[in-house]
């Protein structure tokens, strides 16, 4: 029996999913009027890794850490109802963030949200995952992608400016896993998708959006699941550059990843502007199209965007996030 507490308020779609040769749905409407009104609750991690021991000294970062602590900011900003009653956000960095701490934390975090609370985790470092021959170049596969953690390591480092071709490359990226310093999109998806709640994910990563669909997502109502904004297209890194950025009255002008600095202005400063019909609510399909133009517009002002050089493409998945709205733009 589902209890009315296990339901969001408002309209709930419950619906029997069935998978064979072909997908099928039967649904049925239930609406959901709690005595007293819910205020819902946002619990956050971020994560961004510059030092990895397992890799050689260019390919080191400097932005990730920096924008960890401004996602936490970004999300913290929504709480004492605006939106949200209340956010408790974590920050992972560096050594802090292995696989097993990041899981973990996802494990932790999640206890206790209800289906009208968010989880929202923000990843910031190195991505990877199996190569392939495409027009644009090599590009990440599919479903393949996986994210950098830290982890010690007491062998050579890896030294990815050797792997001249797909199948040195694939060897390399092999060493890499049994090293065990990885978290799967797969691994990511799966730990959140038994969380009783709504559920973002925001990757400022190179390759990110060859992150592999929410493996839920076959047997949810209308095929969502978690939504995923990715900094990058498969084919594609996720630059860092010295940004200007004003955080609690202060102006740094620190190592920042455009993604994430075009984030924390969508929900921070632009949030209003970024609801572009003016309905007093930000859909993710709006936040996604502010992302997208404020890593554009960042890329055009640090002189990058040039013609004929390569961009950053934020993505989002699932395709459609009209109706999924986040938080209130006012």
């Amino acid at each position: 029996m589902i209890k009315p507490e296990q339901l969001r308020v408002g309209s709930n779609k419950l619906s029997v999913v069935g998978l064979a040769r072909t997908r099928g749905e039967s649904s049925v409407v239930v609406v959901n009027k709690p005595p007293e009104a819910r205020q819902a609750l946002l619990r956050g991690l971020t994560v961004g890794v510059d030092k990895y021991q397992y890799l050689t000294a260019d390919r080191q970062l400097t932005a990730s850490a920096n924008d960890a602590r401004l996602m936490k900011v970004a999300l913290e900003g929504l709480g004492d109802g605006k939106p949200f009653r209340k956010t408790e956000v974590n920050v992972l960095t560096d050594a802090e963030a292995t696989p097993e701490a990041i899981l973990a934390k996802i494990d932790e975090l999640g206890k206790g949200l209800g289906p009208d609370d968010w989880f929202v985790i923000f990843l910031a470092g190195h991505g990877l995952g199996e190569f392939e021959a495409s027009r644009t170049g090599a590009r990440v596969k599919t479903g393949s992608w996986f994210y950098c953690a830290a982890k010690t390591a007491t062998g050579p480092p890896f030294d990815f400016a050797a792997a001249t071709t797909l199948k040195q490359a694939a060897e390399m990226l092999a060493k890499l896993k049994a090293l065990k310093a990885t978290v799967t999109g797969d691994e990511l998806l799966e730990r959140i998708a038994g969380l009783n709640c709504r559920k973002l994910v925001l990757l400022d990563a190179c390759h990110s959006g060859a992150i592999a669909l929410d493996p839920s997502r076959d047997l949810r109502p209308g095929g969502l699941g978690a939504v995923v904004l990715s900094a990058s297209a498969p084919d594609e890194s996720a630059s860092e550059f010295d940004i200007p950025v004003e955080v609690n009255g202060k102006k740094t002008n620190d190592r920042h990843g455009f993604f994430s600095v075009a984030v924390f202005h969508a929900l921070g400063r632009d949030r209003e502007k970024a609801d572009r019909n003016g309905d007093g609510v930000l859909t993710l399909e709006e936040l996604h199209r502010a992302v997208a133009l404020g890593v554009r517009e960042g890329r055009k002002q640090a002189g990058l965007d040039l013609p004929g050089a390569r961009t950053q493409t934020v993505l989002a998945s699932p395709a459609d996030l009209r109706n999924l709205v986040f938080v209130s733009s006012r």
